[in-house]
């Protein structure tokens, strides 16, 4: 199983009690792993040790290099491309994307489906369909590595993604985040504005 992969790259047990936070993106530099990184390294375990799974085609060798040397590539994996993100998401019990730009990231809104709590900041549009420091954490910029730092040691709690979690799914926020139901908001804006505009040409 991808789960029983991951343990023996890690090298870990379940004895250990990792706590899994992944990223999946295929534009690593865009979606903020460098900072994610630098993050990971500056947090403090409240619980069990924090472990990042990494999934996406990008170029990883900048990021291993950079992992070694902030001395935290023993708690990264990285998995390459994934068919299906729910495989990932089966396992961590975190989603985290810190990116400089996504107008709604599919990853985050599929997170949140499964009752994940997130961590992004305030330049994905997904972070609008759900509230900071309830359903999970909102960081001004992928820049401030004390922010992101502070929010992947917040989540090491386990009590801290109970209560997250448990929030997702009162506030039903499965429905909310329905990627089909997101994709069709979209469209009519997009149908709205090309109407408007053919309004005022005419």
């Amino acid at each position: 199983t991808l789960r029983a992969q991951i343990f023996a790259r890690l090298g870990i047990t379940e004895a250990d009690r990792p706590l899994f936070m992944s990223f999946v993106a295929n534009n690593f530099r865009l979606k903020g792993l460098t900072p994610l990184i630098a993050a990971l390294a500056r947090s403090r375990s409240q619980g069990r040790p924090v472990f990042l799974i990494v999934a996406g085609a990008g170029k990883s060798g900048r990021y291993r290099l950079l992992a070694r040397r902030l001395n935290v590539h023993e708690r990264i994996v990285f998995l390459g491309p994934v068919r299906h993100v729910q495989n990932v998401l089966t396992i961590s019990e975190v989603a985290v994307l810190p990116t400089f730009y996504d107008p709604s990231s599919r990853f985050i809104l599929e997170a949140l489906a499964a009752g994940r709590p997130v961590i992004t900041t305030r330049y994905n549009g997904a972070a609008d369909l759900f509230v900071d420091k309830v359903h999970g954490r909102v960081v001004d910029s992928p820049d401030n590595i004390e922010a992101l730092a502070e929010a992947i040691t917040h989540f090491s709690d386990e009590s801290n993604i109970r209560a997250a979690s448990q929030a997702i799914v009162a506030d039903d926020l499965r429905k909310k985040v329905c990627v089909d139901r997101v994709a069709g908001q979209l469209i009519e804006l997009y149908e709205r504005i090309l109407a408007h505009r053919g309004e005022r040409r005419y």
